[in-house]
Formats: C-alpha cells, structure tokens, sequence
C-alpha cells in the first residue's frame, strides 16, 4: 500500500475515534441494540441505516435466551454446592425445578413455526437475572395491555412487588405522556426508591428514579409543575407515600370559608364544616394543573375545572398580611421567659409558620381549619416543646382574614349607643351581641319538631334589651309564662357562659324546656358545667335530661346592620 494511503487511512480511522469518544459519530453497541430490541420500531430505525433487521435482531435474542439459561444453570449449581443442611435428594430436586423453569410468555407462532414472545420481558429477564414467574407474567400482561380503566391486583409477600413488578413496569409504561408513579407506604419509601434504582439506573434501561415529597407546608409553584413536566418527559420513575399523592389534591379541591375572626381560642382544633364552593386563585390555578398531573399519574382522569367564584378576588395584598402576622406576634405569642437561643428559634419558626397559614389562605378554602388544627398541635401543645402560642381558633382566624380582604361596613366596625350600654352594663364584649337568623331556627324546629322563634318561646337575652330588665336575675318560668310559653330559647354572651348556664340548670329544675345555643368548641365543658350544677341544687326531683346536636356554618345577624355575620360551628343543647 502506498504511503499516501496509508497515513489517509489512519487519520480516517483516528477521526471515526475522537467522533465515536466524542459521542459526534452513531455508535452501536449492545446496550444499544438491547434498547432497539425492546422498541416498538427498532427494526425500522435499523433498516434506515442499512442493517439487516431480522439477522441482528435476531442474534441478539438468541445471545439473550443463552445468557437467561447458562445464569439458570450457574443458580441450579449453586444450590448443589451450597452445604446449609439439606439432603442431596432435596438439592437435587431443586436444582431440577430451577432448570425445568418455563417461559410462561412464550406462545405458539401462529404461522406455524417457531413461538412468538414479548421482546420486553425477555429483555428484562436479561437484565435482573431472573426468570418471570407464571403469576408475574399474567401482572405484567394486564399492565401491558393498555387498559385505560382503574385495575387492582393483590399479590401476597415474596410475589415480587418491588423488586420485578415495579421496575418492570417503570422501565415499560412510563411514556412522555405518561409518568409512573410507585405509591408505597411512608416506612417502605426509602426501600423501595433503593430497589428501583438498583434495577432501573443501569445503561440499557436509564431510567431516572425521584421522590416526590408534598405536606402541608409545601408551597405550591409554577416550579413545581415543571419538575413534574419534565420528570414525564424523560420517563423517570417517581416514588411518593400516599400522604404526598393527597393532599395537592386536596389543596386544590378543597377551599375553606369564612368564620369567626382572630382571638385567643380555647380550642385548637376548632372544626369547620366543608361548603360547596370552590374557589380558583393565581396560586390555585397552578395546583389545578398540578393535581391534574397527579390525577393523570393515578387514573388517566383529570379532575373538573372548579366554578368560578364571586369572592375570587378578595386575596390579602401583602401590607395586609404583615398586619395579620404583627396581630399574631404582639397578642397571641407567649412572652419568651428563658430568653434562650432554642426558645428564640422555636418562636421564630411558629411565626414562619404562621405568615405561610395567612399566605395560603384564600375565601372559599375548605380544609384551612385543618392547617389551623396542625399549627396548633405544632405550636400550641406540648408536641415539640413548651407552647409558643396560644391555641389559634380557625373559625376566627378565617373570619378575622376575610373581614381584612373585603374590608367591613362602618356599621359593623363602629359599635352603635345600644350595643355600647349593653356591654358597659352586663359587662359582656361586643362580639357577645349576635341576633339569631331563621336558618338557626328553622335547624332547630327540624330536629326538636318545635318552634323556637320569639312567638313560640321565651328568649331571657333578648335584643335589644329592655330597659331595667336582667334576665340572671328574674324567673324565666314567670316570664314565659306571662307570655303564653312553655318554653325558653337561649342566645347567651359566649363571655360569661357559665352564668347563664347555671341560671339554665336552676330554671330548668322548675319544669321549663330550654334549647342553649354555645360555641362548639366549649361543648363538652357547658354540658359539665350544667352537670355539675344539677348535682349542687338540693332537693331536685327533675332529672337531667340532655340532648345536643352540632350546627356547623350557623349565621348570626349583626345587630346594628342586619347582615349575616361568618358563620360559626355552634351545638345545641337541648334540656327536655
């Protein structure tokens, strides 16, 4: 060979190198044609580029078969070999069922010759070192198939669940549009993200292995979708517990309402009932989409689009907020006594806290008493330390944001002469004087089947309040009777509480029905103080006798507008 020629042939041979370790030139290797074997259209991008399809294909299922079978043998010899006790029948017998394994997805060709087989399962026998079990071939099948409607199969333990059926069908299902989610318990989560990427992360497969983590305090972004977005697009497999899985959907399909404004709770976990409305905020809108990816993840099916609502647009700017936060500091926060570093965090870290309640809040958002519940636990108790706070009431939380972000009538902020002597002459707040609305009474004729409106029953507080008139001190019976009743309905000032439901216990031992409206987070202690009462009065020869229902949303008036107050959760006593 001329020289020419020769040293043409090199610098030929050392360009076709640096561009192969350059990844600038295609390059074809096992792992490569592993992944063609498994492709749907493997064999016409081989075609494209020249190759014989059936040959290489077919080689390299035959190279898999032989390595599936001489990994079996090297396994029916180790048992052989092993010295753990057992009798030489007993090896013997096992090491002929592992060499008489079947491959249960093998069919007959029905041309007539040869079988046909899933290039997929033998690929991933290959890869694990395993041989798919007749009951894990039937799992897979039904996976495979492309069932659109929900399915559920159980599999006991030692069926392989984390280590074959769920890399199998991670490395087999998850498509750009479709991302595949492992949902296993929360003690499990670390185990089976281990196990996934032992069989997922390797070169033929590449399939990356996440952990998507979501609580309560986890804010909700644009960031956030587009780390989902892209986790489908690459077909990456994501672990998650069933904890984080819920609550996006709940963030979203749950909004709460509005109730009671902020003050130092006695309760902290003070319920609230769920509405119907459903709200959609600038935050909300990306947890739609969000909880949409997610519902994609579980079933294919995105949840509806919420309706619209009227009170959209009363979000707290962030003046407003800051205010919200300053209240919180100087009036609900306990005084630091120890004035240590540790004790300086954990305040430091409640009002964090606190300032991401009032930033998720929007009108509409149903479980905030349930994050309201969660702060308590967290900041209140004793759950991770001395309490920090004082326990945080969500009905007047909530009603304490909504009246900062649609502002109040004057006649609501301003107390008119009337409510102002009341207070000053029985001592009561202002926010004790609320008037009773026909939704309350209407609940109360359809649970007791009576009629407790003002025609039918005596109200001893009644609004507004009658010159020289204190209904501690007269006799309810008395002045039920002289207007005709048998019976006394009670509004008392949720201040003083316990004053009129001793009064109630005295009047009740004289043969009156009386139906109490109190707060529902003082049920159990007005029903010990009634108790307790009963038991203090001598010679009582009326029982006690209590029924209680709880009224979740019940509206009270305002007593200067008119207009219905936030609504509260309040519980009915009722003394036959």
């Amino acid at each position: 060979m001329p020289r020419s020629q020769e040293t043409s042939s090199s610098s030929a041979s050392a360009l076709r190198a640096l561009q192969l370790k350059a990844g600038l030139a295609p390059r074809l290797d096992f792992c490569g044609l592993l992944r063609l074997w498994m492709a749907e259209q493997g064999g016409e991008i081989l075609c494209k580029h020249g190759v014989d399809e059936d040959k290489v294909l077919g080689l390299v299922a035959d190279s898999l078969v032989l390595q599936v079978r001489a990994a079996q043998c090297a396994c029916a010899l180790r048992a052989l070999r092993a010295e753990d006790g057992r009798s030489a029948e007993l090896k013997t017998k096992a090491a002929a069922d592992e060499v008489a394994k079947e491959r249960h997805y093998l069919a007959p060709n029905p041309c007539g010759v040869g079988f046909v087989l899933d290039p997929r399962l033998l690929a991933v026998e290959f890869l694990f070192g395993i041989m798919l079990r007749e009951t894990q071939v039937e799992v897979l099948r039904a996976f495979l198939q492309g069932k659109e409607d929900s399915w559920v199969h159980q599999m006991l333990m030692g069926g392989g669940k984390t280590c074959v059926i769920a890399p199998i069908s991670a490395a087999l299902l998850a498509t750009p549009s479709r991302l595949f989610v492992a949902i296993v318990p929360s003690s499990l989560l670390t185990f089976s993200r281990s196990q996934l990427r032992a069989r997922l992360c390797n070169p033929c497969l590449g399939v990356p292995v996440l952990t998507f983590d979501f609580s309560r305090e986890t804010r909700v972004t644009s960031q956030l979708l587009h780390r989902l977005q892209h986790a489908r697009r690459k077909r990456s497999a994501v672990c998650a517990s069933p904890q984080s899985i819920k609550l996006p959907a709940e963030h979203f399909q749950y909004g709460c309402h509005t109730s009671t404004f902020l003050g130092r709770g006695t309760c902290p976990a003070s319920a609230m009932a769920p509405v119907e409305e459903i709200t959609t905020t600038e935050v909300d809108g990306v947890c739609h989409d969000v909880c949409r990816i997610m519902a994609k993840f579980l079933n294919s099916k995105s949840p509806p689009s919420p309706p619209q609502s009227d009170e959209e647009g009363l979000l707290l700017p962030d003046w407003k907020k800051e205010q919200a936060v300053q209240y919180f500091q100087h009036n609900l926060v306990i005084d630091d006594k120890f004035h240590s570093n540790w004790s300086r965090t954990r305040s430091e870290l409640c009002l964090a806290h606190f300032r991401r309640l009032v930033d998720s809040w929007h009108p509409g958002k149903k479980d905030f008493w349930k994050q309201c519940r969660d702060f308590c636990k967290e900041w209140a108790g004793w759950q991770s330390g001395p309490p920090v706070c004082r326990p945080l009431s969500a009905g007047r939380l909530n009603n304490y944001l909504t009246h900062l972000a649609r502002g109040s009538d004057a006649q609501e902020i301003i107390p008119s002469p009337e409510m102002l002597a009341a207070v000053d002459r029985f001592g009561i707040r202002v926010t004790d004087i609320r008037l009773t609305s026909e939704s309350i009474f209407k609940f109360c004729r359809d649970w007791t089947g009576l009629d407790w409106r003002a025609d039918h029953a005596s109200d001893p507080c009644p609004w507004p309040v009658p010159q020289a008139f204190n209904g501690l001190l007269c006799s309810w019976k008395l002045f039920a009777q002289a207007r005709g009743h048998n019976r006394v309905y009670l509004n008392p000032p949720w201040s003083h509480l316990d004053l009129w439901l001793r009064k109630a216990a005295m009047e009740y031992a004289t043969g009156l029905q009386i139906l109490i409206v109190v707060p529902r987070w003082t049920e159990e202690s007005c029903i010990s103080t009634l108790t307790s009462a009963q038991y203090s009065l001598r010679f009582v020869s009326r029982p006690l006798s209590l029924k209680t229902r709880r009224m979740w949303d019940a509206e009270f008036a305002h007593p200067t507008s008119g207009k219905a107050m936030a609504p509260l959760d309040v519980t009915l006593i009722w003394m036959v």
